[in-house]
């Protein structure tokens, strides 16, 4: 599991019970939002113990490994009930929401010291959140100025904000989100072109699940890797929907030894269980694998 802080995160995710991890959020949304909106003035409660906790799972990083975000949850930082609870959720990725959470004088002292003090760790993940159409259209720009410009952020997660996205466009949300249809193909199409991790839109309906099970499939069928979340009860059906079946591991292993023989005897296409196989079928299967290793570890 990964604890991060704020709605654009810097992350390093690793099971919570061994305490391996560590969070950071990157000022960027805080900067300017700061200096142009009034913000909810509602102190955090016992502020000292949350930065406790999060400069002890800082303290604790390990790097240099991917590490798959099936399911992001957000939690409020002004509600230590449900903080108190992130070790029992089995959830591969935790978000602490400074948004609303901190008196507007102290949040920016508070995420300002720990971003400088983070700058003296190695290179962290960042995750951002796209939410505008305009972000979207400039996707690839924004991400290849962090892949190529950041010296001490390693970006890694793309995060649609769907909700605002549509709010910008005059739309309306519905059940099926077929009105974000386009906009998520371009998104998960522009992220996983260069090599990230791209999290589908939430889904707010909660207690929904049969919505939220139809939902998550299609996003792990377009190519997302993950998508977020906002209650415990959507974590078992979100990480399974994002988690390949035995069966399709089955078909992998299958078809990765198969493309090995046929390979050594110098054949070219081939077929497998009555289909025909070529280079993009292997390269789906050992992805299949890979992921499944890295959350069987």
């Amino acid at each position: 599991m990964s604890l991060q802080t704020g709605r654009l995160l810097l992350s390093h995710p690793r099971s919570i019970k061994s305490s391996k991890l560590f969070s950071i959020t990157s000022l960027s949304q805080y900067y300017i939002p700061l200096l142009s909106r009034t913000h909810d003035s509602r102190p955090l409660k016992q502020p000292h113990l949350l930065a406790n906790t999060i400069r002890y799972f800082s303290n604790n990083s390990v790097q240099n490994r991917y590490y798959p975000r099936r399911a992001i949850m957000y939690i409020p930082s002004s509600d230590l009930r449900k903080i108190q609870k992130i070790p029992s959720l089995n959830v591969d990725t935790v978000v602490i929401d400074f948004e609303d959470g901190v008196a507007a004088n102290q949040k920016l002292d508070f995420l300002v010291g720990y971003y400088r003090n983070s700058l003296s760790k190695p290179r962290l993940p960042l995750h951002i959140i796209i939410e505008s159409p305009s972000s979207l259209l400039s996707l690839k720009e924004v991400c290849q100025f962090g892949i190529e410009k950041l010296r001490n952020l390693i970006l890694e997660v793309i995060i649609f904000g769907s909700d605002d996205f549509l709010a910008a466009l005059g739309g309306q949300r519905t059940e099926d989100a077929k009105e974000l249809m386009y906009a998520r193909q371009s998104f998960v199409t522009q992220v996983k072109s260069l090599g990230l991790q791209a999290i589908d839109l939430v889904s707010i309906d909660y207690k929904n699940l049969d919505a939220l099970k139809l939902q998550s499939e299609e996003g792990s069928r377009m190519g997302f890797t993950g998508k977020q979340i906002i209650h415990p009860g959507q974590i078992s059906t979100v990480q399974s929907a994002f988690t390949p079946s035995k069966e399709l591991i089955e078909w992998a292993e299958g078809l990765i030894a198969s493309f090995k023989e046929h390979e050594a005897s110098g054949k070219g296409a081939f077929t497998y269980r009555d289909k025909m196989i070529d280079r993009p079928l292997l390269l789906q299967a050992e992805n299949l694998v890979r992921i499944q290793k890295i959350l069987s570890q």
